[in-house]
């Protein structure tokens, strides 16, 4: 199967990049990152080199990253050997201040703003005369977005929260762990594992049950933007987010040509409900791309099971095959079940951003 071939080329990229990292401990390279780390656990599952190399490499090359427990979550089920897992636990660098009274932080990099192509003109921070030629120019990068992004494969990470009401403080329900595709402007999933255990292989995420979300990809953006949804936005602010200046803008889409759209599934069936919806949107001055959006639901019809419904979405800059584009890393969705007086928060996280190869055609299931 054509699935098949792509699995070998993929593991073939590995064992060279395992063999370069084998061949770089002599030479004292920089610690691992958690690319490197996360493909030679996947060429010693393939038996391209030994548990014992591995985790002798670990040992002398050190971790050049904070490892956190959704990391070690996914190694797993991933299926890494415990071997490997006692000695990235042995290199976790700890997060209170070190022998010199500093606290450490991660290196951060110069940011090097990119979408697959080169850095935009400096743009004047809008105001009210050249407001609306700043969002058109907001507008056609959002419409565009899909069309720029490659073929890729990631892994999503998504923990589930629920409270009861009126009691406060989230309770951890599972978490689910899925392989995403992003192949020809369209998602697909995979899933790997459900509640820490192995899915089966017919699983899909519709048959989860409970809270998912898709779209994260671009389809949010593109309808947002999209002239024919008629939204209406509204210059806020400036703000400082990180490194660089973003501008804040508020939005609303009304709802008889929204595409915000709810379900809610029970024993009894499926319910499903169109609503409008509003907002705001952080933009990248420099880039002029979206790199946070918050949304929420208004007007929810009041037979409706679901009262509340919002979410919100982090991009920033993932280099996939030497090039770098705005990606979500992180994402949010939060529903109330206002019947049931029940809260369900569901926490995203989108990690191991890679290329999907071009030359491969997906098949789907």
């Amino acid at each position: 199967m054509i699935v098949n071939i792509y699995k070998k080329f993929f593991y073939f990229l590995l064992i060279l990049t395992a063999y370069s990292m084998g061949y770089s401990v002599s030479l004292g390279r920089e610690p691992l990152t958690q690319d490197e780390l996360v493909a030679l656990i996947t060429t010693a599952q393939i038996g391209a080199v030994s548990t014992d190399q591995v985790v002798k490499i670990i040992n002398q090359r050190g971790l050049g990253f904070p490892v956190k427990e959704l990391f070690i979550l996914e190694l797993r089920e991933r299926k890494a050997k415990d071997s490997i897992i006692n000695a990235i636990q042995s290199q976790r660098i700890p997060r209170h201040e070190d022998l010199s009274g500093n606290i450490w932080r991660p290196k951060v990099e110069p940011r090097n703003i990119a979408s697959g192509g080169s850095r935009l003109a400096t743009i004047k921070l809008p105001n009210r005369m050249n407001w609306s030629d700043f969002l058109n120019l907001v507008r056609s990068k959002a419409m565009e977005y899909t069309e720029n992004l490659p073929n890729f494969i990631c892994t999503q990470i998504t923990q589930r929260f629920l409270r009861r009401l009126p009691k406060k403080g989230w309770i951890r329900a599972d978490n689910f762990v899925a392989e995403l595709t992003y192949y020809d402007q369209t998602e697909h999933y995979k899933l790997l594992s459900v509640a820490n255990r192995a899915a089966k292989n017919d699983a899909t995420l519709e048959s989860l049950g409970g809270t998912f979300s898709t779209g994260e990809f671009g389809s949010t953006l593109h309808y947002l933007f999209d002239l024919k949804t008629k939204a209406v936005f509204r210059l806020e602010g400036v703000e400082e987010n990180k490194d660089n200046t973003t501008v804040r803008i508020g939005f609303k889409v009304p709802l008889d040509s929204s595409k915000r759209l709810i379900i809610f599934k029970s024993k009894d069936g499926e319910q499903s409900v169109v609503t409008g919806y509003r907002g705001r949107c952080w933009i990248d001055s420099a880039s002029l791309q979206v790199v946070r959006i918050k949304e929420k639901a208004f007007k929810i019809p009041s037979d409706f099971p679901i009262t509340r419904s919002e979410g919100g979405t982090v991009y920033d800059e993932v280099e996939i095959a030497g090039l770098k584009y705005w990606l979500p890393v992180r994402a949010e969705v939060l529903l109330e079940n206002g019947s049931a007086k029940l809260h369900t928060k569901n926490v995203i996280e989108f990690k191991r951003y890679r290329k999907f190869g071009s030359d491969v055609k997906f098949l789907p299931d």
